[in-house]
């Protein structure tokens, strides 16, 4: 992976984070301030999958797209 592609990779995943913290934020705000239940709930998930998200990303991009099928199928380096 060339350097340009290396900074692209963490662009993308800064980006990814930043959502993250957003949403995260919106969470609490609207659990502080009584927001209602199910858009609280929402934004959980939101962030789950955004974690999710972040995840794949890095290890596609640094491991390569056999070790998430790897992941995908269960199997551990000790297979």
């Amino acid at each position: 992976m060339s350097a340009i592609h290396y900074e692209e990779i963490e662009k993308a995943l800064l980006f990814v984070s930043e959502a993250r913290e957003r949403v995260e934020h919106a969470a609490k705000v609207l659990a502080e301030t009584s927001g209602e239940r199910h858009l609280v709930e929402a934004l959980a998930q939101a962030d789950e999958e955004l974690l999710g998200v972040h995840g794949r990303l890095m290890r596609t991009a640094y491991f390569g797209p056999a070790r998430e099928r790897q992941l995908a199928l269960g199997e551990t380096e000790a297979a």
